[in-house]
């Protein structure tokens, strides 16, 4: 075992160490390391005990100093054990420390994954390392999905870390074969050593700076599984059937009928809507995409168009307009379910909202897309309130999320914008 003494140790000023230094007690510590040591707690009949701070780690600032004031850390963490040139934890902080902070499953890779770019819970797992700071024993690393609730996140922390180098000396030395990240992922180790908490606490002990629905959305994901099982999702015909709120599912009628989601709030959902509704029924490239749960009601739904065109674009698309869930934790599968099929999906599900997901590529469209239709010779006597599509160009026979459509030749064209929950629509007109 490698000995220095206390003159290669930046210590502090403290009577005790100056009393230890004329009796000749020498630190257990490596000399072939090139950092300096800070004393982390001291005694006389005991010793001291002692934290590195390498070079390459205050370089890319990872802050220690949560560590210089807690006395109760296992003290594998600060010593040498045994006869073998193998470092105790510090030693593995050292060497790894910095890539143990992106270090996440594929289990929970995919999930993050399913996330938009601009949640930034997706920054919160893919984030560089030198951007985490180690601020508490409680500090989280490693993470993945916990193995006895799926909904929840597994984690790592250094005492228990600690405690498990400590005790498993075939580990120590595969670690220091540098196959740390292989040890630290084995969902069996995982079982035993992590400990878990929902993402509204974890990004709490990481300190992380982020919206409670950002964090929900993350949440909603990870639920995605249990939810399956209980539900399932198919293409129907019946557009005014299922935009009525007789097809919502028994979750809604327990609730009076009151406020759930924004299908429980939807304005089409009344008796007095259906006639509005004709237009959805007339279209050809017109269905409703539904998710149901055992009893045949309906948790969330969004109208589906398909085949449709995109200015300037030779191939057609097939899209996913805006879901309406009874609660947020269903807009996950049915996200995945334009995936899955082709869709191209909202980025935002909002009404004002036209950006859409490439299904293929992730990558946002901006594009001004043509619905096609056949608009009656007397027209429509009232019209529903549409979120996205809700430009409608009954002359050049299309409807679209653009008002910037213009004439071919120098005359006007009529443009009817139907945002009204009382089935009347606005005309203006468009010009060259």
């Amino acid at each position: 075992m490698s000995i220095v003494n206390y003159n290669v140790v930046e210590l502090v000023d403290s009577p005790v160490i100056k009393k230890m230094r004329y009796y000749g007690k020498h630190l257990p510590v490596p000399t072939d390391t090139d950092c300096r040591l800070l004393v982390l707690d001291h005694c006389l009949q005991k010793g001291v005990r002692v934290i590195p701070t390498p070079l390459d780690v205050q370089r890319n600032k990872i802050s220690w100093l949560g560590f210089q004031n807690e006395t109760y850390y296992p003290e594998s963490m600060f010593r040498w054990v045994g006869d073998q040139e193998h470092p105790e934890l510090w030693g593995l902080v050292f060497k790894h420390f910095e890539q143990m902070q992106d270090w996440i499953t594929d289990d929970l890779q995919q999930k993050v994954d399913l996330m938009s770019d601009s949640n930034r819970m997706k920054h919160f797992f893919n984030r560089q390392s030198s951007t985490r700071a180690v601020w508490s024993a409680k500090h989280p690393f490693v993470y993945g999905i916990a193995a006895s609730n799926a909904e929840k996140i597994s984690y790592m922390t250094i005492p228990k870390l600690s405690s498990f180098v400590l005790h498993q000396a075939l580990a120590v030395d595969h670690i220091h074969e540098g196959n740390m990240k292989e040890v630290l992922l084995d969902p069996a180790l995982r079982r035993s050593l992590c400990m878990m908490a929902s993402p509204y606490k974890l990004v709490e002990l990481d300190d992380f700076a982020i919206s409670n629905h950002e964090v929900e959305l993350f949440a909603n994901i990870l639920a995605m599984d249990n939810i399956a099982e209980s539900y399932y999702i198919e293409i129907e015909d019946d557009v005014k059937h299922y935009m009525h709120e007789s097809s919502y599912s028994n979750e809604w009628h327990e609730h009076g009928g009151d406020y759930t989601g924004t299908l429980g709030a939807g304005c089409m959902r009344y008796d007095r809507c259906q006639p509005f509704l004709d237009i959805y029924e007339d279209c050809e490239h017109c269905k409703i995409l539904v998710m149901k749960d055992q009893d045949g009601g309906i948790v969330a739904r969004a109208l589906l168009w398909q085949n449709v065109s995109v200015h300037r674009r030779v191939n057609t698309i097939n899209i996913m307009d805006r879901v309406y869930t009874l609660r947020n934790a269903y807009e996950p599968l049915m996200i995945q379910w334009a995936k899955d099929n082709g869709y191209h999906y909202k980025k935002l599900q909002s009404y004002n909202s036209a950006v859409l997901i490439n299904p293929t590529t992730g990558k946002e469209m901006r594009g001004q897309v043509r619905i096609p239709i056949e608009w009656p010779e007397n027209g429509y006597n009232k019209l529903p309130y549409i979120d996205t599509y809700a430009h409608i160009y009954p002359e050049l026979g299309f409807m679209s999320n653009s008002s910037r459509v213009r004439p071919i030749d120098t005359a006007s064209i009529r443009r009817i914008n139907p945002r009204s929950t009382d089935g009347y629509y606005r005309e203006v007109r468009n010009y060259a």
